[in-house]
């Protein structure tokens, strides 16, 4: 049977949820696709003149213009030169060619020199006897020069002035190419294509060897040097170098124009054209193009004004040019699919991540209701400054409300989707992100009244920083724009805290949400509850404010919610205020349940779980608070009255221990449990104090209550693990520790000590007796209950108005020691005499006073 209800309930709550997401997708759908991005615009021709003037509504890229610049600087960068580089190889195979024409030179003199020796021989005759060479002959063969040779006296050296070839000459010549004849060394010289004109040929065989041997030597270094320093061409910069590099060397005019006629025949460019030089600088130009924007609210058409291709173009990519509906359709399906995988992925975080809020219906409802009423102002706030969206809203009542992650995670989600909506840039999303994020983990210092104000002032601060740096950098540089959009941010911040705090009562009246912020209130002692416990239940609020302190010192140190098992331990034991004279801390005077039988007994113990519900919905107290109210007993056994029953029945008779149990459901969360062992704990100890020798004993007693109630079955639906219930033993004894520690012995004093240390004068000068304080008071009254042995649940009728006024003397008796300060002298007096005349109360009103 409970299978089937849990089944009924899955089903149910899985059909609820889906309907929530059906309706939430659809909601997010219409508005995405209703947004800037496939919306109606004007409706605009090339070259007809336009009806409005138009400004664009957000920064857009002129995208004509800019592939202008582009193309502009692509033909700049294919006009660039090549880059060349020098190469080395150039240089040795010029050098190389030089040198081997230079040894052709060398066979070709040597043939020549061959052919003058013979010539001479054969035409000079033979000298007669004693006659001297030189006195005949003059000069020697080798110093003269023959006819025509270029460095005849007059002739002078231009590198410009090139001679001209000789003719040439037809040399029979066989089959395979050899001359029949053999070339004359002047034929030789001319074959070599050197120009050279006839007297510089004869110049350059006939040249002695010394200068010969200069001069070959000379061509190389000119030819070195000039390759040395660089040649791109071979034009007049290049020869007149080599004409200046020649200038240098230890020859004559003449013998330099025939090195100026070799060297300038053999010299190359010895740069090469450097590829990937070459292509890298061209990308580099081409790259270096202006890109041309339209800022926001700057014109894109006057009124009047012919419509362009670039300013039509700007007006398509801005969303303003009316397409038809068939052509909008695909458009806005784009756009609905990209915002659909993103709800998805929110959708599968929460059935991961937040499991509880699938089975919780009223915030399951909630969420939806935050959600779909933000979307919805967001489609109509489309065209407002998006500063002032209520996306931060979104996100501050969802990270109070629910859960401060899926408030993160649901605020990227909502930025994108209100993204696509407004069609904004870039700049939307990192403000609505990073500001989001801020105002999430802000939110749970809003649980204090104290802290709101100061969390508006730092939301602002981080909106205003966050929106003037965005803009910063979107502008390169400072603009007024920046400062006002800033300013914008900074105002959204502000306005943001109020909003949120401003709407928490109607969350709270209309979905049941709990905030810290209600839960202090709730612990407010001036709370009706707890002035009615405080004046009819001294005794029940006394150990409320202890269960309380105990519960929440464990729930922080486990992690949970403190301010919850606060709020649970104040109103755990509000069902006492029926019956209070049946509860232990509460009595006075003999124990009733002395009187009844102990099935009344504990169906008294019972019910005041069932008045504390009926209390609860009464002051309509938090649905979370009720449930500890429930829980805080779950189905544990009231173990006194059983085991009296049970010894009271005749032998052989069995007492069904189920009619003993409370009749209510373990705890179901982590604060329930807390307070059910934080209530256990606090009963047991305070009666077994005494009997405690050390800390020791103290968290050994804590930990076999709390292992009884796990041995029980109470715990096992509460989330609290293992280690959990070890870090709450250790919080209770911290906290018990604190309460009961060790006092001071003061020594005993005789009633003659007493009369002795009396002021002699003191009631002859009318002195007021020395009243004890409130607190001593109550103390004095906590003391009495702390001697209470056993649960005070039932009594006969006839005892029920007794007890019923000895509570409300005991009450009496807390508010005249509370007040007691404040009577005039000899009120003492009057305060013993009053409690004197009642025989019920002697002994706890000496205590009190």
């Amino acid at each position: 049977m409970i299978d089937l209800k849990k089944r009924s309930k899955r089903s149910e709550n899985f059909f609820f949820n889906f309907l929530l997401i059906a309706a939430a997708f659809a909601i997010t759908a219409f508005a995405v696709a209703t947004g800037a991005y496939p919306k109606d615009g004007y409706i605009f021709e090339i070259g007809i003149p336009s009806e409005q003037k138009v400004k664009a509504t957000r920064r857009i890229e002129n995208k004509i213009a800019t592939e202008r610049n582009r193309a502009e600087a692509e033909r700049d960068a294919m006009d660039m030169k090549p880059l060349t580089k020098k190469d080395p190889q150039i240089g040795e195979k010029v050098l190389q060619n030089a040198t081997d024409f230079m040894a052709k030179i060398d066979e070709i003199r040597l043939d020549y020199q061959r052919q003058e020796a013979l010539e001479t021989q054969v035409q000079m005759p033979s000298p007669a006897p004693g006659e001297d060479m030189g006195e005949q002959g003059g000069e020697s063969d080798y110093a003269r020069e023959p006819e025509g040779v270029g460095s005849v006296e007059g002739e002078s050296f231009d590198p410009e002035a090139s001679a001209e070839p000789p003719p040439p000459t037809s040399i029979p010549v066989t089959e395979s190419g050899a001359p029949l004849i053999p070339l004359t060394p002047l034929e030789q010289l001319r074959s070599l294509q050197l120009t050279l004109s006839d007297s510089q040929a004869k110049l350059f065989l006939s040249l002695d060897d010394e200068t010969y041997e200069k001069l070959k030597v000379s061509i190389i270094q000119v030819l070195d040097s000039v390759l040395n320093q660089g040649v791109l061409e071979v034009d007049i910069k290049t020869l007149l170098n080599i004409q200046e590099e020649l200038r240098g060397m230890d020859l004559n005019s003449d013998v330099q124009g025939i090195g100026y006629q070799i060297a300038s025949t053999f010299i190359e460019p010895n740069f090469v054209v450097d590829q990937e030089a070459t292509e890298k600088a061209r990308q580099e130009i081409a790259s270096q193009y202006q890109k041309v924007e339209i800022l926001k609210d700057q014109t894109i058409v006057d009124d009047g004004e012919i419509i362009s291709d670039e300013a039509y173009a700007m007006l398509m990519d801005l969303g303003m040019v009316s397409q038809p509906m068939h052509e909008k359709i695909p458009q806005m399906l784009k756009v609905v699919a990209v915002d659909g995988i993103l709800f998805a992925m929110c959708i599968i975080y929460i059935f991961i991540y937040c499991k509880d809020l699938l089975k919780n219906k009223k915030q399951a409802g909630l969420l939806f209701t935050i959600y779909s009423s933000v979307m919805v102002i967001i489609s109509l706030l489309s065209k407002v400054p998006y500063q002032f969206l209520p996306i931060f809203i979104f996100t501050l009542l969802v990270s109070m409300l629910i859960n401060m992650n899926l408030g993160i995670v649901l605020n990227m989600f909502m930025s994108l989707t209100a993204m696509l909506i407004t069609k904004e840039d870039s700049s939307f999303i990192l403000f609505f992100m990073g500001g989001g994020l801020t105002t999430a983990l802000l939110a749970k210092h809003t649980a204090e009244r104290n802290h709101v104000f100061l969390v508006g002032i730092a939301i602002s601060f981080v909106n205003f920083a966050l929106m003037f740096s965005i803009g910063y950098l979107a502008r390169n540089g400072y603009d007024p724009e920046v400062l006002i959009d800033a300013g914008y941010a900074a105002i959204s911040g502000i306005f943001t805290v109020i909003l949120c705090i401003g709407s928490l009562p109607f969350w709270e009246a209309f979905f049941g949400v709990v905030t810290n912020i209600k839960l202090m209130d709730l612990t407010n002692p001036s709370n009706a509850l707890m002035r009615r416990m405080i004046i009819e239940a001294p005794g029940t609020y006394h150990h409320s404010l202890v269960v309380a302190n105990l519960a929440e010192t464990a729930a922080c140190d486990i992690g949970a919610d403190a301010s919850l098992a606060r709020a649970g331990g104040y109103y755990h034991d509000i069902g006492k205020l029926k019956h209070p004279q049946y509860f232990v801390e509460n009595l006075i005077g003999e124990n009733p349940h002395n009187f009844i039988e102990p099935r009344m007994s504990a169906e008294l113990i019972i019910s005041h779980v069932k008045y504390g519900i009926e209390l609860a919905e009464e002051h309509k107290l938090p649905n979370i608070v009720r449930d500890i109210i429930v829980e805080h007993h779950g189905t544990t056994l009231i173990q006194f009255f059983y085991c009296k029953e049970k010894d009271s029945c005749a032998e052989g008779e069995t007492v069904n221990a189920d009619d003993f149990r409370y009749p209510f459901r373990a705890p179901q969360f982590k604060e329930s449990g807390i307070v059910m062992l934080a209530d256990t704990v606090e009963a047991a100890v305070r009666s077994m104090i005494n009997g405690m020798r050390n800390a020791d004993d103290l968290v050994a007693s804590i930990r076999k209550l709390i292992k009884g109630k796990l041995d029980d079955g109470q715990l096992l639906e509460s989330q609290l693990s293992i280690k959990d219930l070890d870090v709450i033993a250790m919080s209770f004894a911290k906290v018990f520790n604190g309460m009961y520690h060790e006092r001071i012995p003061y020594p005993k004093i005789t009633e003659e000590e007493k009369q002795d240390a009396k002021p002699p004068s003191a009631a002859s000068k009318g002195e007021k007796l020395k009243a004890p304080s409130p607190k001593e008071a109550a103390s004095s009254l906590g003391m009495a209950a702390d001697e209470a042995t056993a649960s005070v649940e039932s009594a006969p009728s006839e005892l029920e108005e007794a007890i019923a006024k000895a509570a409300r003397q005991t009450s009496e008796a807390l508010q005249a020691a509370a007040s007691y300060e404040k009577a005039p002298d000899g009120a003492a007096d009057s305060y013993g005499d009053a409690f004197a005349e009642d025989g019920v109360l002697d002994a706890h009103a000496g205590i009190a006073l």
